[in-house]
């Protein structure tokens, strides 16, 4: 049924800008199963061209929607690194994934997932993110972690996928809604000129929801939900400005992207895969506690030059 034939124009278009939820609206979702594996490295394949990290670690993330495995990443500061921790279901599939697509990905199991979730709701300053994200190139969680390295902090993405016929269901309800705001509104010409103007600005949000759909049909889409805390409410509320800043910019459309309560109803966003990718990107440059290598082999018989791979992750000595 129609948002419109239940609901107020004004209504409706808050629950598409995310600023109201239906009453049954679910909060939360439950994945069994969990994994933490750190991601340690990223050694260039020999004779292999320069992987696009990006690309690659999109194609991993379309991967595992196509298998049905929940995803996701969990970042940590401690006194002395920066742990790139990526959330993956126990299975061995998950990890091949990662490594099939990530060429050279060094995995390697880290703490246990309740571990970490104990000490997310430890943290004395803690919000949820929720929103569409933007994907263009500065669209990248580094500049924040950096901001926060040193400190002791948890940042929490979790994604559940969406099966296609959930997807295909969410595109004919779009496509409805659509054909509705224009016979019952855009279509008479009696229309106040108020009224008019916002169903054409209901009816913009329903097309921009529509693509997103139509494009997460393709690519894959999930059910995210973002978590941030940290112990010093100065690095928290910068983490929250630069992450809002790097994925604001081309994203909001049709939710925009906000900071809220853990407990605030609205907890959830249907993300496609592109938009997850961005959200969950690998840094590009060091991060304190981290050795960035890359390993490049002459031509010569007898010299070889190593510089290390890039982003192959590990901690510093102490």
């Amino acid at each position: 049924m129609s948002l419109l034939a239940a609901t107020s124009l004004g209504e409706a278009t808050a629950l598409l800008q995310g600023e109201l939820c239906l009453p049954d609206t679910a909060n939360g979702f439950v994945i069994d199963g969990l994994g933490i594996q750190r991601l340690s490295g990223i050694e260039a394949a020999p004779g292999h061209a320069p992987l696009d990290f990006d690309s690659a670690w999109e194609s991993v993330v379309r991967a595992l929607w196509g298998i049905g495995l929940p995803c996701g990443l969990c970042v940590t500061g401690e006194p002395s690194e920066v742990g790139w921790n990526l959330v993956l279901p126990a299975s061995s599939a998950a990890g091949e994934t990662v490594t099939a697509h990530l060429t050279g990905a060094r995995l390697h199991r880290a703490n246990d997932f309740s571990q970490l979730t104990r000490r997310l709701h430890r943290m004395p300053f803690i919000a949820a993110m929720a929103g569409h994200p933007g994907i263009g190139a500065c669209a990248r969680l580094e500049t924040a972690i950096r901001s926060m390295s040193g400190g002791n902090f948890l940042l929490l993405i979790l994604a559940k996928p969406v099966s296609r016929p959930e997807i295909e269901n969410e595109i004919r309800r779009l496509g409805e809604e659509e054909q509705f705001v224009r016979d019952e509104y855009l279509s008479r010409a009696s229309l106040e000129h108020e009224s008019h103007t916002r169903a054409n600005r209901y009816l913009t949000l329903v097309q921009a929801a529509n693509e997103r759909a139509t494009a997460a049909l393709q690519e894959g889409g999930w059910r995210v939900r973002v978590l941030l805390g940290a112990s010093s409410e100065s690095s928290f509320r910068q983490a929250q400005s630069l992450i809002h800043s790097a994925f604001s910019a081309d994203g909001g459309k049709p939710e925009p992207l906000r900071w809220q309560a853990i407990t605030d109803p609205r907890s959830m966003t249907f993300l496609r895969t592109a938009e997850l990718a961005a959200l969950t990107r690998p840094p590009k440059r060091e991060l304190p506690g981290f050795l960035i290598e890359a390993r490049v082999e002459s031509s010569g018989p007898d010299h070889k030059n190593s510089i290390p791979p890039i982003f192959a992750t590990m901690a510093a000595p102490s």
